[in-house]
């Protein structure tokens, strides 16, 4: 597990505020009494860790959980034996006493530690369990060999038969959608195995392991969906297509300013985070929540030249047909 530069930053301010706050008002009890040590204690701690735990990581096991909750109590153990010490060399107090208070009697202390521990480690343990709890997925329809799979999408994205396109494409893209589309805790994902996907699908299933990601779909330009992936419910043929109304409309604003076309448009609402990329031949749109972190720009980023090579590695010759004579 790799740790950023802004995680080791954070969780070295917050562990010296947890140990500097209770210094200031030691020996000052707060209303509280000095307590013993006693393993109920201990488990009393290690539940509210896993309570919280699934509350900030809503998709761990249990499993992952315990883990999660035993790293808090490590840390908590830490800041107390570091408090400890402090209250020895501060407060020249016997190294057995200053032990005692420190991680398992002086409440004061002990309450802050416990209740911040989980929020100090989070940004440390979001690398690592969210994407760890991801990547469940499996295709509800299969198709039988590669060669189908590319005939149909050409039929599908690009020929003139744009009705039985359509009816192929909802044939081969079965979606879980709930009856309203942006009810974000009924339904499941889209699932998908790693048998025979295309850049399309490829690049849907790598934004959709991110665990903030609700939505991610590819569209052609007549809102046709190419891929997609969903989580929570959303029903992307009814929310997909409206990427190409607003990247129209966006368009529309920012050409009578003079300015180019954008390629990229992003809104923050309140809880959602939407972001729609065009090109000439397709139409990319995510719909994330908005506590995601700055890994999703990058998977944005990465997911646009997966469909670009996707698009210039096997479509080239279909949409450009009298490329290659031109050159002759």
């Amino acid at each position: 597990m790799s740790i950023s530069g802004r995680a080791l930053w954070q969780l070295q301010l917050f562990s010296l505020i947890c140990l500097i706050v209770p210094m200031i008002v030691y020996p000052a009890m707060l209303g509280t009494e000095l307590q013993k040590f006693s393993p109920t204690y201990i488990l009393c701690e290690v539940l509210f860790y896993v309570i919280v735990t699934y509350v900030l990581y809503r998709q761990v096991t249990f499993f992952q959980a315990l883990q999660i909750s035993g790293l808090c109590l490590i840390y908590r153990l830490l800041l107390g034996c570091v408090f400890s010490f402090l209250l020895a060399v501060v407060h020249s107090i016997s190294i057995n006493i200053s032990f005692t208070l420190g991680m398992f009697s002086y409440l004061p202390s002990l309450l802050l530690q416990i209740v911040a521990t989980p929020l100090i480690l989070k940004p440390v343990l979001d690398g690592a369990y969210t994407e760890s709890s991801k990547g469940r997925f499996s295709r509800s329809a299969e198709m039988s060999s590669r060669e189908t799979r590319d005939s149909e999408f050409s039929t599908m994205g690009y020929s003139k038969e744009r009705k039985s396109a359509k009816a192929e494409s909802r044939a081969i893209h079965k979606v879980v959608s709930a009856r309203k589309p942006m009810d974000y805790k009924a339904g499941g994902e889209t699932q998908y195995t790693s048998v025979d996907l295309n850049g399309f699908d490829k690049a849907t299933k790598y934004l959709g392991e991110d665990g903030s990601v609700r939505l991610a779909a590819v569209l052609d330009n007549e809102g046709l969906l190419l891929s997609n992936f969903t989580r929570g419910g959303l029903a992307a043929e009814d929310i997909a297509p409206y990427a190409l109304t607003i990247a129209a409309a966006c368009a529309d604003k920012i050409g009578r300013l003079e300015f180019g076309a954008p390629e990229r448009i992003e809104f923050m609402l309140k809880n959602e985070r939407i972001v729609v990329a065009t090109e000439e031949h397709w139409t990319l749109m995510i719909i994330a929540e908005r506590r995601g972190d700055d890994l999703l720009d990058i998977r944005i980023i990465q997911s646009i030249e997966m469909i670009k090579k996707y698009m210039t590695e096997r479509y080239s010759q279909k949409l450009h047909p009298t490329m290659e004579r031109s050159y002759a």
